[in-house]
């Protein structure tokens, strides 16, 4: 069974489900009051009549007048031009029973002759009836049809503040802050929804500020150590230290390089506003890949493996160099 999947197919469905239910036992409701009130009324008349027959048996030559051909009266002999089913039936009251292609109420009575039959003919208040029925479920087809399209017009309404919401968060810019929708839908039932996301959104904003200061801070505390590291390997470099120390002060200078090309990466990763890197410079990727080989020389000495590195061609990308450098880097560190 294909269930419906939009809220707007839900709400449509849901009032045709109510109207169609509702249409049905109404529906139902006025046959079984007609059908109820056929049986008192009738089942009166014909209980009446049988009686009278029972008390004055030759009343029933009345019967036989054309004015009344609507009663159908059976005694003695006569019985047996009944069917089967009718002759098996005991004493009492049967409403709607189909004698000879027309439907009667029958009333079947004990006199001191014997058993006697009394019908009265309803066959035409049996057309009615289909009729009427016939007329029910036309109205409540019509109904129902009348109920989607006004199902469909006030879910349009209903879910009208929704459309509007969403609308507002698909355009919501992610790079501004302090942005609040809530007010705008303060007259509507999605004001609570506007304002849950308002919550969410502030502490969105509070999580951001709380990693740009972090990021800001800790640029700050580790440019103050490097710029101290770097000025004290330009003091031994000034007195013209040895070679095997000049290859570890190279190292260290490096190291130090490194590090602010990674302070100044995630600067540039978090988006801090009051700090922004050239975007027109470029990167040697065949000198970032000597450097990257040559920090990792002592390891791959260790472990005894030979390392040829063959670059056919000098490639320069249009990124900057701290970027590209820590994005090698971390894909040699993460390698399988």
């Amino acid at each position: 069974m294909l269930q419906p999947k939009t809220l707007r197919q839900r709400l449509i469905a849901t009032t045709a489900i109510i109207v169609t239910i509702t249409s049905t036992l109404f529906a139902g409701g006025l046959l079984l009051i007609k059908q109820r009130l056929e049986e008192a009324t009738f089942g009166n008349i014909v209980r009446e009549h049988i009686n009278i027959l029972i008390d004055d048996p030759e009343k029933a030559e009345v019967l036989k007048n054309p004015l009344f051909d609507e009663w159908r009266y059976f005694h003695g002999d006569e019985i047996a031009d009944l069917p089967q089913a009718i002759q098996r039936l005991p004493t009492g009251a049967y409403h709607n029973v189909k004698v000879f292609e027309k439907h009667y109420h029958l009333q079947i009575a004990n006199s001191p002759a014997g058993k006697i039959y009394l019908l009265y003919d309803i066959s035409e208040w049996e057309k009615q009836e289909h009729a009427l029925l016939a007329s029910l479920l036309t109205g409540v087809v019509i109904i129902l049809i009348l109920a989607l399209i006004i199902a469909g017009q006030a879910a349009t309404s209903i879910l009208e503040p929704v459309r509007r919401l969403t609308q507002r968060l698909s355009h919501l810019p992610p790079s501004q802050r302090g942005y609040r929708i809530a007010p705008e839908f303060a007259d509507s039932d999605v004001g609570q929804i506007a304002s849950a996301f308002d919550n969410y959104l502030e502490r969105i904003d509070q999580f951001v500020e709380r990693e740009r200061s972090f990021t800001a801070s800790a640029s700050h505390e580790l440019r103050t150590p490097l710029s101290v590291m770097v000025g004290a390997v330009d003091v031994i470099e000034a007195n013209e230290p040895s070679p095997a120390s000049q290859r570890a002060l190279t190292r260290i200078r490096r190291a130090c390089q490194d590090m602010l090309d990674f302070i100044e990466a995630t600067l540039f990763l978090s988006r801090e506003e009051d700090r922004a890197i050239n975007q027109t410079s470029s990167a040697d990727l065949k000198e970032i890949l000597q450097q990257l080989v040559e920090d990792q020389k002592n390891d791959i000495d260790g472990a005894n493996i030979k390392l040829e590195m063959q670059i056919d061609n000098n490639i320069v990308l249009p990124t900057p160099t701290s970027l590209l450098k820590i994005t090698l880097d971390g894909c040699q560190k993460h390698r399988p």
